[in-house]
C-alpha cells in the first residue's frame, strides 16, 4: 500500500559518518525487512565479528540508484571512501579482502544506520591507490564496495553489532 510522502522538518545532513563491514560468509542470518527497516539483531557465525572501517571525513559516500533491465527494477549500490596513505597494514588488509563478498552497516550524518548488501546479494570490494602528482594532493586509497539488489537498502534499527557504533 502506498502512503503520503510527508514533509521532514528535522535537519537533513549529507554524507556519512562511519561504517562497519563483515565478510558475507561470516553472517548466519539477516532478519526480514519490515516496512523499510530491520528491527532485530543480525546473527553472526560463532567467533565472527564486524570490522570497523575508516574513511577520511568528507569522502564517505553511499548511493542506492534505481535502475531497470529486461528482468525488472533493481538497485545499484555503491559505497566509496578514501583511506589515507599507502601503509603496509592497509596493503595486507586489502589483499585479504580481494575476491571476497561483504555486507556493510553505514551510519549517515543524520544518525540513521543503513544495511547495504545481503547474504543473497553481497557487495564486491575494490580499491585503488593514487599517490597524486604533487604535494597538495592526498596520498590515499580509494575504497569501494559495490553490488546490485532487488530492493533499496533498509534502515537498520536493531541492536548495534559493535559497542560504540
Amino acid at each position: 500500500m502506498i502512503n503520503d510522502i510527508k514533509r521532514h522538518d528535522d535537519d537533513n545532513l549529507g554524507g556519512n559518518n562511519s561504517y562497519i563491514f563483515i565478510p558475507e560468509d561470516d553472517v548466519l542470518t539477516i532478519p526480514t525487512v519490515f516496512e523499510g527497516a530491520i528491527h532485530t539483531e543480525i546473527i553472526l557465525k560463532p567467533l565472527k565479528k564486524w570490522f570497523f572501517g575508516y574513511g577520511t571525513e568528507g569522502t564517505l559516500r553511499f548511493t542506492d540508484v534505481e535502475s531497470e533491465n529486461d528482468h525488472g527494477t533493481f538497485y545499484l549500490k555503491k559505497f566509496m571512501c578514501n583511506v589515507p596513505k599507502n601503509r603496509a597494514e592497509l596493503v595486507a588488509i586489502f589483499n585479504k579482502m580481494k575476491n571476497r563478498k561483504f555486507i556493510l552497516l553505514l551510519t549517515d550524518n543524520n544518525g540513521e544506520k543503513i544495511l547495504v548488501g545481503t547474504k543473497e546479494e553481497p557487495l564486491s570490494f575494490k580499491n585503488r591507490f593514487d599517490s597524486k602528482d604533487d604535494v597538495p594532493g592526498r596520498n590515499e586509497h580509494e575504497v569501494e564496495f559495490y553490488g546490485e539488489g532487488v530492493d533499496k537498502s533498509p534502515i537498520f534499527k536493531g541492536l548495534c553489532p559493535l559497542k560504540g557504533y
